[in-house]
């Protein structure tokens, strides 16, 4: 079926070039600062997969469309999915074993299980987190994007070349078949340009501005036999152009540019090279790439990709990834998975196969895939069950949002609604069994609104009050270090919250504020925090503007309770408090801080709030730090249970130590016939 005068068979350097791809890719995960552009191996991939598999189809022909298409689906549902199974069920199993739940991780199971079903891109790109985003460094199944990209292009590819193989049937040299490919690679790299521009995750994630680095390698297989005479000084000037491009490319780190324009660079070095190794497969530059070594790093290289992420992920969760040994760890896991999953994963199903019925096949394999992918959901459903970690008491580290249900000691429960504002979470909790109390509370703030949770839910169904939580993530409100507009992206949230509560407020309610106000030592992905100088003017102006809307809302009668700050840890509880991860570097901090620190690093938040209370009558200044901080230091774990969550979040436990002294506050709250609060009640 194959014309050898077109098709020039295996060639051992482009699994060379694999070979570099992977290592790139590799070495930029192990340690970014190591080889800069790394990622840039992805895009050699591309650029490689597009010109391969166009070569392996060139010179067959087919009777059918559909003959064509169960040919093409069979053998690349066999190239790929039979390893890539393996290596998502395994480190589904892995990832419930030592990775904790957190908010960090909230797309880590849908990116798994999407990854089955070759869309986890799209998952990802809709998350608002880039590719070198913290969130995405510590999710196991990041790399599978890549994939994604590849499977979708394989949607589109059999069109083409079966549409390429009609119009050679009645014309020998026929342009449209290839205008189309080259028409949509030039679409594609327009859209690169604009999505880059627009928004960047979109144009690395999706395959619309990802198409023209396959459909340059499919442009170069159908061109071959236009250029593989090429004279001896074209190729060799070729070659090293390519190796320049390449070298380049893997030097240079993140950028705005990227993948517009950029990734011009990875894709054309690799055509380049692709070029000169048919052109001359004795040439020095393939000779290179053909050397036993290397050749056998490319055979190995997709299950290597597949494996050497999750390893990575899976160290930076427990170890750490910051010493030699680790890193020398990540890389003998990675090469000994890579050769266990291609001896016996990757060749036994591509070759042993070969002669089933195709349909059945896929059918088959498509089925399987459906169960197995059913079968990780289920499993990461259950991580609480199966985890190693002490996280694995629920009740004591997650301060959820849930309904309180009327248990048989009780009268009365609270009915947990979930809504959204302004792309913020609002959870509304409404007493049932009992009749509802004028009272309303209403709470504002960041994510640590809804760490306290726990502690609402019980209060509205311990006195029949409607409570409602808004909370925005990195959006704190009334921080006190700089006005809202400051802050761009939550300006508008802020400003539509005040109106939204100026028009809700009756006598009676009360407006209790919950933002982190302090420095962190740590974010909850283990990145150590640079605490910035606030510049007083700054301050000045959030005090003067938190006055004024405070006194907004004290005229409609509510009560207003700003809580001083709690505590910040130098380390995380919920990733430093087990056998296997309490000695990662992230932990260094240790799970205790003095009181007397904390006390320094908030006083100037806390005359803050005293000024503030000075101007509004309706302000009750609350302070939590002598529940939490018992004795000279505050630590994250009491009798062995947790009062943090991280380094600022309070835990299911600690909503427990704190609820009693929250229900005197709110219940003591002086609100009557909208009179402003009695003054002069002790902080604590």
């Amino acid at each position: 079926m194959a014309d050898k005068r077109t098709n020039p068979g295996y060639l051992p350097g482009i699994d060379g070039l694999r070979a570099v791809a992977v290592v790139s890719v590799i070495i930029f995960h192990l340690r970014a600062g190591y080889l800069p552009g790394g990622f840039n191996g992805v895009d050699m991939f591309y650029a490689i997969s597009g010109f391969v598999v166009t070569l392996s189809l060139v010179d067959k022909k087919f009777g059918s469309f559909g003959e064509f298409l169960s040919f093409f689906y069979a053998c690349r549902l066999l190239r790929i999915m039979p390893a890539l199974v393996v290596a998502l069920l395994a480190t589904f199993t892995l990832a419930a074993l030592f990775i904790p739940e957190a908010w960090i991780g909230v797309n880590t199971r849908a990116t798994g299980i999407a990854a089955f079903a070759g869309v986890s891109n799209i998952v990802l790109a809709l998350n608002n987190d880039t590719y070198f985003s913290p969130a995405t460094s510590l999710n196991p199944f990041t790399h599978t994007w890549s994939l994604g990209v590849e499977e979708q292009f394989y949607l589109l590819f059999p069109f083409l070349m079966y549409w390429r193989q009609v119009r050679l049937n009645s014309r020998p040299h026929d342009a449209w078949s290839m205008g189309s490919v080259v028409g949509l690679s030039v679409l594609s790299f327009a859209a690169c340009g604009a999505l880059t521009l627009i928004e960047q995750r979109f144009a690395f994630y999706l395959i619309p501005s990802r198409f023209w680095e396959l459909g340059l390698g499919m442009v170069l297989c159908l061109s071959m036999p236009r250029w593989k005479n090429l004279p001896e000084s074209w190729r060799t000037a070729i070659g090293l152009l390519s190796i320049a491009a390449i070298v380049t490319s893997l030097v240079l780190g993140e950028s705005t540019g990227f993948p517009f324009p950029l990734a011009l660079l990875p894709v054309l070095g690799t055509l380049g090279l692709i070029c000169n190794i048919v052109a001359a497969p004795s040439g020095r530059i393939a000779q290179i790439l053909a050397t036993q070594p290397v050749v056998v790093c490319g055979k190995l290289s997709y299950s290597l990709y597949l494996w050497h992420w999750p390893v990575t992920v899976l160290l930076r969760w427990t170890t750490g990834l910051e010493s030699w040994w680790t890193q020398a760890l990540a890389i003998g896991l990675t090469c000994v998975l890579g050769w266990a999953s291609y001896a016996f994963v990757e060749v036994p199903f591509r070759h042993g196969f070969k002669t089933a019925p195709r349909g059945p096949l896929i059918l088959a394999i498509a089925g399987i895939v459906a169960a197995l992918a059913s079968g990780a959901y289920l499993e990461s459903r259950f991580t609480k069950y199966l985890t190693l970690s002490v996280t694995r008491n629920h009740a004591d580290w997650y301060a959820e949002a849930k309904p309180v249900k009327i248990g048989p000691g009780s009268r009365c429960g609270a009915r947990l609604e979930k809504s959204s504002f302004m792309q913020t979470n609002v959870r509304h909790w409404i007493p049932e069994g009992c009749g509802v109390s004028a009272r309303r509370v209403f709470v504002l703030g960041d994510s640590h609104a809804l760490a306290i949770a726990p502690a609402l839910a019980r209060l509205s169904a311990d006195h029949q009050i409607e409570v409602t939580a808004y909370s925005r993530t990195g959006c704190g409100f009334l921080t006190l270090n700089q006005p809202l507009s400051s802050t761009s992206d939550c300006e508008a949230y802020g400003r539509a919250l005040v109106s939204k509560l100026n028009a809700t407020l009756r006598p009676g309610d009360i407006v209790w504020l919950e933002t982190l106000r302090m420095p962190r030592f740590v974010d909850q992905d283990g990145t150590f925090s640079q605490a910035s100088l606030v510049d007083p003017a700054q301050r000045s102006a959030a005090t003067k503007e938190a006055i004024g809307i405070l006194q907004s809302f004290s005229k409609h009668g509510a009560a207003i309770i700003l809580p001083l700050p709690m505590p910040v840890l130098p380390s995380l509880p919920y990733r430093c408090s087990d056998w296997f991860n309490r000695n990662n570097p992230i932990c260094q901090g240790g799970p205790s801080i003095s009181r007397a620190m904390v006390e320094s690093i908030r006083a100037p938040v806390i005359q803050q709030m005293r000024d503030i209370a000075a101007k509004v009558p309706a302000v009750e200044l609350w302070d939590p730090l002598p529940i939490l901080c018992q004795t000279t230091s505050c630590t994250a774990l009491r009798g062995g249970r947790p009062v943090f969550f991280d380094g600022d979040h309070l835990s299911g436990y600690g909503n427990t130590l704190l609820y009693p002294a929250m229900e005197h506050i709110i219940m003591a709250a002086d609100t009557k016939k909208g009179e402003p609060l009695q003054k002069g009640r002790p902080l604590s």
